[in-house]
């Protein structure tokens, strides 16, 4: 895939995620996280993350206090994290049980 699709594939994903689909917003948080497709941005990552934790996404429960507790993107904050941990894993999402020691 040429650079230009890619960034069209990426701008469509983020006309999803800005229009209100959770599953678009994760992955764009993803994207930014990682720098797939796009420069990395831990501070956007968290505002997709953010967005899609906001309509009830576990795993973007699970990423925002992976970024709180590292202090990427956002000031580290342990009981921030361990708030996000305790959300996803209260949701059944098995990961965020490891990040809260259990």
């Amino acid at each position: 895939m040429n650079e230009s699709n890619k960034q069209d594939k990426f701008l469509l994903l983020k006309e999803k995620a800005d229009n209100g689909n959770a599953e678009s917003q994760l992955k764009v948080g993803e994207m930014y996280e990682n720098g797939v497709e796009v420069d990395q941005s831990y501070a956007n990552a968290f505002k997709y993350y953010m967005l899609a934790s906001e309509q009830g996404i576990n795993e973007a429960h699970n990423y925002i206090g992976l970024l709180y507790q590292d202090g990427l993107g956002v000031e580290k904050n342990f009981i921030e994290a361990a708030k996000y941990f305790k959300k996803a894993a209260d949701n059944g999402y098995k990961y965020a049980n490891n990040n809260l020691g259990f």
